[in-house]
């Protein structure tokens, strides 16, 4: 249900051009001190681009670390596979929600340093967003599909 509201929300706000009002048509730009290039490989390089990729490699890393080596992430992987069980085996559950919930501002931090490389509207997702939102429900029928199929088999 959030889905939906989230989506008639986003198409108001389109409708309406309320962030358009708010905001403004504006351009992102690198800071300064990142800004130019450098020669690698043979080839010129803007410094911003490097920076993103060594951010979301050290995050990516850090991540890997995180769910495969720590004890939070043996957790979370138990919670994902079997919630009920990891109850009660004496798994935190909601602490583990909670957590892993915050995960979201690995995605803002994307879009922020993302904005200066590519262009970044208010109108961006609504393209995409209808096909992504009829994914989900047709996977989400098929796989109810499936599991009422091997109950019955």
């Amino acid at each position: 249900m959030s889905m939906v509201i989230t989506f008639g929300l986003a198409m108001l706000l389109q409708a309406f051009g309320a962030a358009d009002l708010r905001l403004g048509p504006r351009r992102m730009a690198p800071p300064r001190w990142l800004s130019g290039s450098i020669n690698l490989w043979g080839g010129m390089y803007p410094i911003y681009r490097l920076v993103v990729v060594a951010v979301g490699m050290t995050l990516l890393a850090g991540l890997w670390w995180v769910v495969h080596r720590t004890r939070f992430g043996i957790w979370m992987r138990a919670v994902r596979h079997d919630q009920t069980l990891a109850g009660g085996l004496g798994i935190p559950v909601e602490r583990v929600y909670l957590t892993t919930s915050h995960g979201s501002g690995a995605a803002c931090l994307a879009g922020i340093l993302a904005a200066p490389i590519v262009s970044v509207e208010f109108k961006n997702g609504l393209g995409r967003a209808t096909p992504m939102f009829l994914a989900v429900i047709l996977g989400g029928r098929a796989r109810l599909k499936a599991r009422y199929l091997r109950q019955c088999f």
